[in-house]
């Protein structure tokens, strides 16, 4: 070495080394270890955007953290890095995804001296595009799809509330709309529907209230849809084939129905709320009859007249598979947005919004459930009692959803360590709308001081 050199060796990767030289002919060397690495992250949730940006939000349960690692993965096994993020950030946006699409993500804590483990994967689907055709009714039979496929009323269209938006067709048996012949090979037709009317008892699907319809009288490669026996429809012409649904769709509450149909293999599938109902065969080759679909009406003369609401109708050129089916029922945020408020850019639909006053932005409603105008619909925890040694929590939370009860062990500074954990399983909460429910920690009054927050799972 050359005179005043220091050569260290075996030096541990991460450490920090400084050298100081403030005594004449004596060196100083100073090792710092790195720190310990941080705390895992936890609560990873995935919120579906748009067709192109899903919404990440996740816990910091570290105070040492210099960055957050994002991953994500298209099949839950092989993961890539997309981002690195600042410390003290708990949520992303991860934009140009393809719609339609499924991806998954992870994320970990990491500083000097090293990363912590993974947080739990989280996943979510980007809004399916393609829709040849999409009729919102929005006061309107105007197609929203951007492909001008607009529908023409015959007679006097009416509306009334939505399912989707704030609008919804409403056919009273002496009116209907017409459009081009759009699709005849492969395709999906979606739509929402509430009736209370059961259509004839039996007969093929021309015979019942028609919904989309194409059928011509006679042999003709048609197909159409419609309301028979109280059940959702889908026709094939030539020969004349009907697939009927096993459940009533006519109680007066909105139903998502939809059918798809693959022309090389003529298989059909049918939909009731984003659920496979049906599977079976009809005739194979292309529709391609009539030039015109009617909606809200049988094609051929006399019309047979559907007689209900109809809301955020669309017709595909494929067929869309079952997660595709199930995200066109799935809520997103600016469907959301419009069903609340009906916009989603004035400032009382925005993300950080509070317009009810209840402590809860806009992002915590959409994602609990809650309703973002009513201060009395919420998801927090209401109560906590002792109960001999046993912890009671009850919390305020909406039906249809799934809680879970976490706890963590504190000391009476209010410190916690090291991180939440589940104490109850799955809590399935039954019914619709805002709800209150209960569950109890067996033994956990035993002494240590414990905190509690209720995790979502959906």
């Amino acid at each position: 070495l050359a005179a005043g050199a220091l050569l260290v060796t075996a030096a541990p990767a991460g450490y920090d080394y400084t050298i100081s030289t403030n005594t004449p002919g004596q060196i100083k060397l100073i090792v710092t270890p790195p720190p310990p690495p941080p705390a895992a992250p936890s609560a990873l949730a995935a919120t579906t955007i748009s067709t192109s940006q899903i919404d990440l939000t996740w816990l910091d349960n570290s105070t040492n953290e210099s960055s957050f690692l994002i991953e994500r993965s298209q099949d839950n096994v092989n993961f890539s890095q997309v981002v690195t993020t600042g410390a003290g950030v708990t949520s992303y946006s991860d934009t140009g995804l393809s719609a339609g699409t499924t991806y998954y993500y992870r994320v970990r804590a990491g500083n000097a001296g090293g990363n912590s483990p993974y947080s739990n994967v989280a996943s979510a689907t980007t809004i399916p595009s393609e829709a040849v055709a999409w009729y919102e009714f929005e006061m309107t039979p105007l197609d929203s799809s951007g492909n001008n496929n607009h529908a023409v009323p015959v007679g006097t269209l009416l509306y009334g509330p939505g399912k989707r938006g704030l609008e919804a067709a409403q056919f009273n048996g002496t009116a209907f709309a017409q459009i081009t012949r759009i699709v005849g090979t492969n395709f999906t037709v979606a739509m929402w529907l509430q009736t209370t009317n059961t259509g004839p008892a039996s007969g093929q699907w021309y015979s019942g209230l028609g919904l989309v319809d194409g059928e011509m009288v006679g042999s003709a490669a048609d197909w159409g849809c419609s309301v028979i026996n109280s059940k959702f429809a889908f026709g094939i012409g030539n020969p004349d084939t009907t697939i009927s649904t096993t459940v009533n769709i006519n109680d007066g509450n909105w139903h998502h129905v939809a059918a798809t149909r693959v022309s090389d293999t003529g298989a059909v599938k049918l939909y009731v709320d984003g659920a496979l109902n049906v599977s079976a065969s009809a005739p194979m080759g292309p529709r391609t009859a009539p030039n015109e679909l009617r909606i809200g009406a049988t094609h051929a003369n006399p019309p047979v007249l559907y007689v209900g609401s109809m809301d955020d109708l669309k017709l595909y050129d494929r067929a869309l598979n079952a997660s595709e089916i199930a995200e066109l029922v799935r809520l997103t945020f600016p469907q959301w947005q419009l069903d609340n408020f009906g916009c989603t850019d004035c400032p009382q639909a925005a993300a950080d919004a509070d317009p009810d006053g209840d402590g809860m932005s806009n992002t915590a409603e959409f994602n609990a459930g809650t309703s973002p105008t009513n201060s009395a619909s919420v998801f927090r925890i209401t109560s906590f009692g002792v109960q001999t040694n046993n912890a009671s929590i009850t919390w305020k939370t909406v039906g249809g959803r799934t809680n879970v009860v976490q706890s963590v062990a504190g000391d009476a500074n209010g410190s916690i360590s090291p991180a939440y954990i589940d104490v109850s399983g799955p809590i399935v909460i039954s019914g619709n709308g805002d709800t209150t429910t209960n569950f109890v920690d067996v033994g956990a009054a035993d002494g240590v001081s414990r905190y509690y927050r209720i995790r979502q799972l959906k």
